[in-house]
């Protein structure tokens, strides 16, 4: 049975979102998980901290950022979170479900990259945003809010397309994240620019002065490239989900 095959009457995308976005949150939304990404974030505190203590307050605060809160815990967070919602799906067989009282495709990477947010936000984006505050920099604070919630779209989009391809999306993840943007992406600035982190970085340069590797995208693509990636996931995902066979 193919997805595309949608029978007649079809639910309305005001109607099918809101639903398809409380399904994604309560799954993935559990006790453990949320622990979990608190506590990854709130190792950024501690860094932080220490930061504060260092020759160079700014400096620390803003490498620690871009080290570890920017390079390491929004896109693994991100990862964590949305490489699991559509892919739970697939694996479930659920999908045939959403054939049966077909939907707009699209509300389901669009709801699953919702969902993301909400989880990523209070327990990641926040607790990054308060250990920038530690530094005293308000440029570093502001910078931090507004990479990891450009982040937090651009990885979402990114992973909740790779779960709709893939049924190991976290492993292809893992190593976008850790292969390509901490090895690959240095080596030239063509491979640079297909790492999020690029993008992300750049908004920490600009607003500290502190020079930190792969931070060299313009303004205007600092925002806009990761968003764009974001609403291009949805749109492989939904492309993809389109043309899937559904047991």
């Amino acid at each position: 049975m193919s997805i595309t095959d949608t029978p007649p009457h079809s639910v309305g995308a005001a109607h099918a979102f809101p639903a398809i976005y409380r399904l994604f949150l309560r799954g993935q939304l559990t006790r453990m998980r949320s622990l979990g990404l608190g506590a990854l974030s709130g190792l950024s505190l501690v860094l932080a901290l220490v930061a504060r203590g260092a020759d160079d307050p700014l400096d620390s605060a803003t490498t620690a950022m871009a080290g570890f809160g920017l390079g390491l815990v929004v896109p693994v967070c991100t990862l964590w979170v949305a490489s699991g919602l559509i892919g739970d799906l697939i694996e479930d067989r659920l999908l045939a479900y959403l054939w049966l009282k077909p939907i707009p495709m699209w509300v389901v990477p669009a709801g699953a990259i919702a969902a993301t947010a909400t989880i990523m936000i209070p327990l990641v984006v926040v607790p990054l945003t308060v250990a920038a505050a530690i530094s005293n920099d308000s440029g570093l604070v502001t910078a931090t809010l507004a990479a990891s919630l450009v982040g937090v779209a651009g990885y979402a989009g990114l992973f909740v397309a790779l779960s709709t391809r893939f049924s190991r999306a976290l492993w292809f993840g893992l190593a976008y994240i850790l292969v390509w943007e901490n090895a690959v992406a240095r080596i030239s600035n063509g491979t640079a620019r297909l790492a999020i982190r690029s993008y992300l970085l750049s908004m920490l340069k600009r607003a500290t002065d502190i020079d930190v590797p792969l931070a060299d995208r313009a303004v205007w693509s600092s925002y806009t490239v990761p968003l764009a990636i974001g609403v291009v996931g949805v749109g492989l995902a939904t492309w993809i989900l389109n043309r899937r066979d559904i047991d």
